[in-house]
């Protein structure tokens, strides 16, 4: 009776959007609590740790930087709060200089105008009144002109900024020679200045910041690319002015910078865009929208993709996602397929490709791993499981030396008669969920000329995660994101629900550039089953290629569970190539737990090294392998040794 109650109130028209939003809230207030009081402490300890980091060189040039604040009828307590926090930057004690360049957006306040009057008097600071409320992006373009420095730091009128704030983004810029758009980690505070929610960020995501705009705070952009990137000038992108600006930067093609440390924080209050969301500026779902649609047709792309609602989210606020329409005609694809499994799984498999897989110009290449000179035995088993195999089947041989995957896949990267432009790859056993996963793939490489692989999800029969996103370091090896979770789990900020740039595909379904393989030389034998799409994940990274996880692409299977015995084997040699990105995988947050299970909590340097040293020497007892030392893993993120060191002969 309750439950058929609950199911005729939540069908009453708009009934359950508010019951879903109130829901949300409570679940936000319950979070916000639990956050401010772990959160706190380590913040605390992180600014007093980084205290004595950062330091300029004395040679290196001091770059100057305009913060633009845009201010309208603006509590005068809270303008006063944040000029304690511009006028409080240290970087004045290291040589630098910086002017605060505010536009006041024709406030009639006698208070708020009497406190801009007090801040002008300050030689830092530049007061430019307007004649009337411009609105946000009308505003800031009116700033451009009074704009002089070297960069231009975006500060909300009510947010604030730590003393460190401008020597951080100084080192940082000093040390990726002047990149054009840099963007921090930040955290909100309440009206008390209790902190909370922090929101630490991956490196450069073009895909991402598609889906969502997730650089956000603190954006600093060189002055000369925000005044020819075309930020500013669409007024159809009022309030989503800075997701525009920041899409706009990212097909610059400049270098992008992410500062990962806490340096600007959010003001929260009850009627605030960063308490109730879109809900406080409902105009911005349109906004949102023209955004994404303005960026398919300046990249030349709005005939091939449509703007359409995210399906995944469950939120009652506009989530819009960029989607392939599926035509008559796309780019060749081989489907390479590994005969690792009895004949009746690898049968099924292929029988599940062809129902399942919605494109028109694929070949399934199933490559055999039963060894040399075994194609056509693979073939009779087939033809009397299967009865007649499928015209677009190709049945090849396989290797000597065992189940060497990477072995077996470069034989679907020698040249044939079919010169594909895409390499597929589904695990062993598995089965696509998603009729499209192909067009998702492949319209995700075709939105960014840089991306070179894209993976999904591999869910088993009950729908938790086994494979997708990995990430280096999780559980002291590379694990993948929110392992065992449900397939919809969110995630930290969402942004499981997104497609985002992530160091490797782990055991999951993908799809990759057949030139981009090639040109990285292919897949590496030296990690047979486990680790090798890792491998390949930070080689395609390091190429200046983009590895991209989409939740939209999705796989039902299991682990084979020879992979699983040939990790420990496999994880001399991860630590000998890959220790840097162990230690700090540029898409997960470096101060995030490496304990798989507890992805994106805050924890200690010294807390990750200990997992990391943990893992190897337990790896090490296993396989016996004597020769071979563990170095710990120094505290300091500054410091970056190798983990492994191997005795020299004597």
């Amino acid at each position: 009776m309750l439950s058929r109650l609950k199911s005729a109130v939540k069908n009453v028209p708009g009934v359950g959007p508010f019951l879903r939003n109130v829901n949300r809230r409570l679940v936000d207030w319950r979070n916000k609590r639990r956050d401010a009081a772990q959160y706190e402490p380590w913040i605390r300890e992180r600014l007093a740790a980084r205290a004595g980091e950062y330091a300029l060189s004395t040679e290196a040039p001091r770059p100057t930087f305009d913060i633009l604040t845009i201010t309208y009828e603006t509590d005068p307590s809270v303008l006063r709060d944040t000029a304690a926090t511009v006028f409080a930057q240290d970087y004045s004690t290291v040589g630098g200089q910086f002017r605060w360049v505010i536009l006041d957006n024709g406030s009639n306040s006698p208070a708020t105008r009497a406190v801009l009057d007090e801040l002008a008097r300050d030689p830092r600071v530049l007061l430019h009144r307007a004649g009337e409320n411009l609105g946000i992006t009308r505003g800031h373009a009116a700033a451009l002109p009074l704009l002089a420095a070297d960069y231009v730091v975006l500060l909300d009128h009510d947010d604030l900024l730590t003393t460190d704030c401008l020597r951080i983004l100084a080192w940082h810029i000093a040390r990726d020679d002047q990149p054009g758009y840099l963007y921090s980690d930040e955290d909100k505070c309440d009206p008390q200045g209790n902190r909370f929610y922090p929101s630490m960020k991956p490196a450069a995501s073009p895909l991402l910041i598609l889906d969502t705009m997730y650089c956000c705070h603190l954006s600093t952009i060189r002055r000369d690319l925000l005044l020819s990137c075309g930020a500013f000038t669409d007024q159809a992108v009022e309030g989503t002015q800075d997701w525009d600006m920041a899409i706009r930067l990212f097909e610059t093609g400049c270098t992008i910078t992410h500062v990962g440390e806490i340096v600007y924080t959010w003001r929260s209050t009850p009627q605030s865009t960063s308490e109730l969301g879109i809900s406080a500026k409902p105009y911005v779902i349109a906004s949102q929208r023209h955004c994404l649609q303005a960026a398919l047709e300046r990249r030349g792309l709005a005939d091939r993709f449509q703007v359409a609602a995210n399906r995944l989210f469950p939120f009652p606020d506009g989530h819009w996602q960029i989607r392939r329409i599926p035509s008559e005609q796309g780019p060749a694809v081989d489907l390479v397929v590994v005969a690792a499994e009895e004949v009746a799984v690898v049968a099924r498999q292929i029988r599940a490709i062809c129902q399942e897989t919605d494109y028109p110009n694929y070949r399934i290449r199933l490559i055999s791993a039963w060894g040399p000179g075994t194609a056509q035995s693979l073939q009779t088993e087939l033809t009397r499981v299967l009865g007649a195999l499928p015209a677009h089947l190709d049945i090849l041989d396989g290797v000597a030396g065992g189940l060497n995957l990477p072995k077996l896949l470069n034989v679907a990267l020698n040249p044939s008669s079919r010169q594909a432009e895409y390499l597929a790859w589904l695990p062993a056993g598995a089965e696509p969920l998603q009729r499209e996963w192909l067009w998702e793939a492949i319209g995700s490489q075709e939105l960014d000329p840089q991306v070179a692989l894209v993976g999904g999800r591999l869910v088993d029969g009950v729908h938790r995660t086994i494979g997708g996103a990995g990430v280096f370091g999780l559980n002291g090896q590379v694990e993948v994101a929110y392992l065992n979770a449900s397939r919809g789990e969110p995630g930290y900020q969402g942004w499981n629900l997104c497609r985002r740039n992530v160091s490797c595909i782990l055991r999951g379904p993908w799809v990759a550039s057949m030139a981009a393989l090639r040109d990285v030389g292919g897949f590496n034998p030296l990690f047979p089953r486990a680790f090798f799409e890792a491998d390949l994940g930070k080689r395609l990274n390091l190429a200046g290629r983009q590895v991209v996880f989409s939740p939209f692409l999705l796989a039902t299977g299991g682990i084979d569970s020879r992979l699983i015995e040939s990790i420990d084997q496999e994880l001399a040699p991860l630590y000998d190539l890959h220790s840097d990105w162990l230690r700090d995988d540029p898409f997960y947050g470096r101060f995030f737990s490496l304990v798989s299970g507890e992805d994106c909590r805050l924890v200690a340097p010294a807390a990750r090294a200990g997992v990391l040293n943990s893992r190897l020497a337990q790896a090490r007892a296993r396989v016996a392998q004597p020769e071979s030392a563990i170095r710990a893993v120094p505290v300091n993120h500054f410091e970056t040794p190798d983990l492994l060191t191997r005795k020299s002969a004597a």
